[in-house]
Parts: structure tokens; sequence; C-alpha cells
């Protein structure tokens, strides 16, 4: 049996808090269409979450609103 699969929300709230990581932007790849886990990350700082698979256009966008 496969062990579920666990948010990565913490690591996010982790890097933010992080004086040498807080500035680097994170982006969350998941397969898993979850709401509540999506809005849990972004709320927890990061800029985006791509559902795979990742399409060029949501790359595209990505890189447009980072930079």
């Amino acid at each position: 049996m496969a062990a579920a699969a666990q948010s990565p929300a913490p690591a996010v709230a982790t890097a933010k808090e992080s004086s040498q990581l807080k500035e680097i932007p994170v982006v969350i790849m998941s397969s898993e269409n979850v709401p509540n886990r999506i809005s849990r990350c972004l709320e927890e700082g990061a800029e985006d979450f791509l559902l795979k698979p990742v399409r060029p256009s949501d790359v595209s966008r990505l890189c447009s609103r980072i930079r």
C-alpha cells in the first residue's frame, strides 16, 4: 500500500520564514487537484500551483508573472 501524499504547504511555510529562502519563488506542481490543498499552499506563500500534466501555456504564464 502506498503512503498518502503529504501536503507541500508546511514546506512552503518553512521556506517563506527563512531569511535565506523567502525571496525565492515557490511553485508547486502536483497531479492532485485538491482545492483545499491548493488554497493552503497559496496561503502559505507559494507563487502558483500547477497541475500535471503541465502545459507550455501554464509555464509561459508563470514565467511572465514571476519576472
